[in-house]
Order: C-alpha cells, then structure tokens, then sequence
C-alpha cells in the first residue's frame, strides 16, 4: 500500500541558507537509521511576510516522515509545530499553513506567465 507524503512548511530559514544547508539541517534531527533511510525533499520559497530577512521551504521526506515530526503527523488539529535549532534561528516546522506560504520563487523582473 503506497502512504501519501505529507508536505510540511518550514519557516525562519536563514536567507543565505540553500537546499543542501536545509537538509543537513534536517538530517541532524534524524535518527541513525533514518539518516541512511529517509530523504528529504525541500523546496525553498521567499517569505510572505513583508521585510522578512528570512526563507520559507515546502519539506516532504521519502519514503516516510522521521519521527520528530510523527507528533505533528498525528495531530488531526494541526496546531503542533516543532522547532530545530540552526546557528542563531529558530526554524519553525509545522502543517497548519493552509496554502499562506508561496510554492514557487517569481521571477527578478516580476513578470508571471499565466498561460
């Protein structure tokens, strides 16, 4: 039986952090046998919130979610969130985001092709 992944949202990521900083960051919560088993899927975005000096991210983890996330898994409700530490940020991760969180990075010029 094929489990759905889940997509979870990442806040509070650093500007200068890229993908592969984010998933070392990720993998650090792991446990020993999900470093080897687990993968986890990022996509950066730029915050929605205005003069943020931080990053967003969608997050999904192939084949299943580590279990540091499984509270927030289990929360019908979605009002857990869970919080890693990275350098001087508080990375907030959580489910309850309700579409609020942009999916893709706009182009620099501003231009948006609809077609």
């Amino acid at each position: 039986m094929k489990t759905k992944m889940l997509t979870f949202r990442a806040r509070n990521i650093p500007k200068e952090y890229g993908e592969n900083d984010l998933k070392e960051a990720l993998r650090h919560e792991f446990t020993d046998e999900e470093q080897v088993n687990i993968v986890p899927l990022t996509s950066l975005v730029p915050s929605c919130r205005p003069q943020s000096r931080t990053q967003d991210a969608l997050l999904q983890f192939h084949p299943k979610t580590p279990a540091f996330l499984h509270a927030m898994e289990k929360d019908k409700t979605g009002a857990t969130e869970r919080h890693i530490l990275v350098g001087d940020h508080v990375i907030s991760i959580d489910l309850n985001f309700f579409g609020l969180t942009q999916v893709s990075d706009p182009p620099v010029d501003g231009s948006v092709d609809s077609e």
